[in-house]
């Protein structure tokens, strides 16, 4: 999404002088399409990107493409849409994202994440992944979670021990529709909402791939570094941190082994995923 976001962008950017390219520049032929540029720099972005889904966005592609008049400005900006399309893939080259990284386990204990499915935890490549606009992802490492001895972790288990329980009796109905609200698909969400913007502001094709291309750039670049940060911590989840509270050395938590979550994510939980996400947007 970001990498296709990124590539819209550098093709209307190429077409509409006035906005400066993400990476390489792109010549554009005068009166080439910027719909057809847009449309051909997204397919070609996609289909290399996520191979899997290659059909289905050909066949969208296909279809818009479809909608723009075969001619000499078609041509023109299909011609732009490739060329900014190469320039992003070849930027995106070696960045690491489809490198796989095994989980390892830091040695278990109090504060320390364990995974609680059967599956992998989730994105252990993404502190690997080269960002777009910056050098290292610890460089914007936070600070580190609430030491587990002070009386704030302590406050924040209890409220948690109590509202965020699968079954919990205080928690309310608008507060459990929130919950389900957010365990959408965080860019699946996000880009709909995004989407939605643009056409309540009646945004017009520039103004509509400024926007995407910087909010995608951002909520990626944010997430490398969020990730970075969540496998440098590894601070346990609640799960744990309730069940096993008898171990984390504060007289102020009382263990519950059968507590469970309402929702939960199988990655470390500090710092938040959608905090970063939602902060970025």
């Amino acid at each position: 999404i970001v990498a296709a976001a990124a590539g819209q962008f550098k093709a209307v950017a190429a077409i509409e002088s006035v906005l400066a390219p993400l990476a390489t520049s792109v010549t554009s032929p005068p009166d080439a399409s910027p719909d057809a540029a847009v449309a051909q720099a997204a397919r070609d972005v996609l289909v290399a990107r996520v191979p899997l889904q290659a059909a289905t966005v050909q066949i969208a592609y296909d279809a818009y493409m479809a909608l723009i008049p075969n001619g000499p400005a078609k041509d023109g900006g299909k011609a732009v849409g490739a060329a900014a399309a190469a320039g992003m893939l070849a930027m995106r080259t070696g960045d690491h994202f489809d490198d796989v990284v095994p989980y390892v386990q830091p040695p278990p204990g109090p504060g320390v994440f364990e995974p609680i499915a059967a599956t992998p935890p989730v994105d252990t490549k993404l502190p690997f992944v080269r960002p777009f606009t910056y050098g290292s992802p610890s460089d914007y490492r936070p600070g580190g979670p609430l030491e587990l001895s002070s009386r704030r972790y302590a406050r924040d288990v209890a409220e948690l021990q109590a509202i965020g329980r699968v079954d919990s009796a205080i928690r309310t109905a608008e507060q459990t529709e929130t919950v389900r609200f957010f365990t959408d698909q965080t860019f699946v969400q996000y880009s709909r909402a995004l989407r939605g913007l643009v056409n309540a502001l009646g945004l017009d094709l520039r103004e509509s791939a400024r926007l995407l291309g910087y909010v995608h750039v951002s909520t990626a670049d944010t997430m490398i570094a969020c990730w970075e940060a969540k496998y440098y911590y590894y601070f346990w989840r609640p799960n744990h941190a309730i069940q096993r509270a008898d171990t984390d050395g504060n007289p102020a938590t009382s263990p519950d082994p059968t507590w469970l979550p309402l929702v939960t994510g199988n990655h470390p939980e500090y710092p938040s995923g959608h905090g970063c996400f939602t902060a970025a947007v």
